[in-house]
């Protein structure tokens, strides 16, 4: 798994981010949708294939009622790791 290295931290209350020297994405649950959390450049990144979910700065909506991306979200974490890792992306 490509998060073995990482861990989970909890601060401040809010959604729990996944850290390795920096936040590499975060993400929520809600009643009706997640929302994963990546840096803006990540989501950029993955445009293209993003057009049919409601984004933000750099957020993705996946409703609890449409199939999981998980192709696509094991893409964007491994593109987040080496963004992290290669090029040394900070959190936002």
């Amino acid at each position: 798994m490509l998060l073995r290295r990482r861990r989970r931290r909890v601060s401040n209350g809010a959604a729990p981010p996944y850290a390795f020297g920096s936040i590499l994405f975060v993400f929520a649950g809600y009643k009706r949708h997640a929302n994963f959390v990546f840096t803006p450049s990540t989501k950029e990144a993955f445009a293209d294939r993003l057009q049919d979910f409601d984004t933000g700065k750099g957020s993705i909506k996946l409703p609890y009622d449409d199939e999981i991306p998980t192709e696509l979200l094991t893409e964007m974490i491994a593109h987040r790791i080496r963004e992290f890792e290669v090029d040394g992306v900070k959190w936002m």
